[in-house]
Order: structure tokens, then sequence, then C-alpha cells
């Protein structure tokens, strides 16, 4: 069983369009024979109805353009749009849940130096009113 630890580097983490998580995982392997590994990485929380803004916050984080940490819409959801946020609300449309007026944050592990890591995008859906 994996386990693990996550701490916002923010303390503006509910309204940021861009939150960054110091997080550490821990993988446990059985076989052929039991080891155990934990490793440092970063998260981040993207608002999808602000890219532009947290395109903004920093020079070295990117929304769909080079830099340091990068945001590639086309990389999560189904593929083929900048911006993944209409893909989420048509997931929750298929499961009968209505999407009118939610904003949708996407968790996830940002590409770095250039190179895509993707194990998981978790995509949280909310009111404004929370």
């Amino acid at each position: 069983m994996g386990r693990g630890r996550v701490q916002a580097i923010s303390d503006q983490a509910d309204t940021s369009p861009l939150t960054v998580f110091d997080a550490t995982t821990r993988h446990v392997r059985t076989t052929p024979f039991r080891r155990i590994f934990d490793f440092r990485m970063l998260v981040m929380a993207l608002d999808l109805d602000r890219l532009d803004e947290a395109d903004r916050l920093s020079p070295l984080f990117g929304v769909n353009r080079p830099a340091l940490f990068e945001f590639r819409g086309r990389e999560h959801g189904q593929g083929d749009a900048e911006n993944p946020r209409a893909w989420a609300l048509a997931r929750l449309a298929d499961a009968g849940v209505a999407s009118d007026g939610l904003g949708v944050r996407l968790f996830m592990i940002p590409r770095s130096f250039g190179y895509a890591f993707k194990p998981l995008s978790i995509y949280v859906a909310s009111a404004a009113n929370g």
C-alpha cells in the first residue's frame, strides 16, 4: 500500500488560480522481493476557469507554452482541447450531474523540464459557494 503527505506551499490554496503542493509519495513492492521507496514531488491544483491568470503568475510556470513547469491542456481529458474543462463538465453531465455554475480545478503533476509524468489527473468541480 502507498501512503504519503501533501502540504500546500501557499496559504491562498482556495483562492489562487494555481496552487503548488509539496508532496511525498510512498511505493511498496512485494515481488520479487519487498522494497519501499519514498520520493518528493510537486502537485499543482489549476483552476481551469482561470488559465490566463495562472499563466501570468510566474515565468517558471506556463499554460500551453514552454516553461520550467508546464500545463498542456491537450495532455488531459480527451486530449483534443487547450482546456479540458469542457471534457470534465461533459463527464459530469454523463453521470447526470448538473454543471451550471460549477468551477473546475485540476490536480496534476506538471510537465517539468519538458518531460511529462502523468500518473493521475484529478478533477474537482464545486459551486462558487463551496
